[in-house]
């Protein structure tokens, strides 16, 4: 059976197809303050005049045939929005999009950075491909962990000064508002699933009023000194907990094994280690040192493995199966 090699499309025998859509994205940046940042930019030399600064990331694009010229009767068949990379000491952000064609298999990655727009893209010949490897997992983040104690530490000293300001001013009561407030820092992290950052601030604000409002009261009361250690130790406990939840991110890596049996799709940050060094680690250099999964990458590790099997085994059948469009 025939199919249209722009939208995939079943067709009849001598029936042309009339397709000329075009894939929108409501997500798509328009904003004035993104686009005085680019047309800033082109006055000042960066970036690339042939990017699109409206749809810089492609979205809602179809990679054949409107990003990568199709092959003669490729059809697409399916297209996953798997991954965005990013590695923001370099400021450069990218979304990944996978997408099976009765012919070939292609990752393409478009993206930004400092000075322009930036592309990587893998593509292989369908009947060449023995396995699809997808991993979603978590990975932890020292870049966050460091921000994240820097953040506190700012709120904890802002905290400390404001329960100082009370002690000094409403003297047994302010420090009984500090124990008051530190106890509902600790009960912040238990209402709320996520917002570990948040939680991380709220704890360090807590801790910060306990110290400034609680340690001169605690320094003429013996009691009061016991139950500011025993609040303090909470608090401090339940901080590093969500400092350290806070710096793992989630992560994915993939690789699709040829039956040349090589593992390929890179996308990984660079492996410049050791190991790499000596030729006991394979160095993959992409520049992104972050791979984040989308609410699709679920999808396409159940997927994208019954999907290249059927159609290298059922062909027109399997497009049929898997087309969504």
């Amino acid at each position: 059976m025939p199919y249209c090699t722009r939208c995939g499309r079943p067709l009849k025998e001598g029936e042309q197809c009339s397709c000329t859509r075009v894939h929108t994205n409501p997500q798509i940046d328009t904003s004035s303050f993104s686009m005085f940042l680019y047309s800033l930019g082109q006055r000042m030399g960066i970036g690339d005049p042939t990017v699109d600064p409206v749809n810089k990331y492609e979205r809602g694009q179809k990679i054949v045939p409107q990003n990568v010229t199709p092959n003669d009767t490729e059809v697409p068949v399916k297209q996953y929005d798997l991954c965005v990379m990013r590695s923001r000491l370099k400021f450069m952000r990218a979304e990944g999009r996978l997408q099976v064609t009765n012919k070939r298999v292609i990752f393409r990655a478009k993206g930004t950075s400092l000075m322009g727009g930036t592309t990587l893209q893998h593509e292989f010949s369908i009947d060449e491909i023995a396995g699809f490897q997808i991993l979603r997992n978590f990975r932890f983040s020292g870049l966050d962990l460091l921000l994240a104690i820097v953040l506190s530490f700012i709120v904890g000293r802002i905290g400390m000064s404001f329960g100082l300001g009370m002690y000094g001013n409403l003297r047994a009561f302010g420090a009984f508002l500090a124990f008051v407030l530190a106890i509902g820092a600790c009960v912040v992290p238990f209402l709320f699933a996520k917002f570990f950052l948040t939680k991380s601030l709220v704890l360090s604000l807590g801790a910060g009023i306990l110290v400034g409002g609680g340690a001169m009261a605690a320094a003429r009361y013996t009691p009061v000194r016991w139950m500011l250690l025993f609040l303090l130790f909470v608090t401090l406990v339940l901080l590093i907990i969500h400092l350290f939840v806070f710096s793992f991110k989630p992560n994915m890596e993939f690789h699709v094994r040829t039956k040349g049996g090589e593992a390929v799709i890179p996308v990984r940050h660079d492996r410049k280690n050791l190991g790499a060094m000596a030729g006991a680690v394979e160095t993959f250099i992409t520049g992104y040192n972050e791979v984040l999964p989308t609410n699709q990458t679920e999808t396409a590790i159940r997927e994208v493995g019954a999907l290249i099997n059927d159609i290298q085994k059922m062909g027109d059948f399997g497009i049929a199966k898997w087309r969504t469009e």
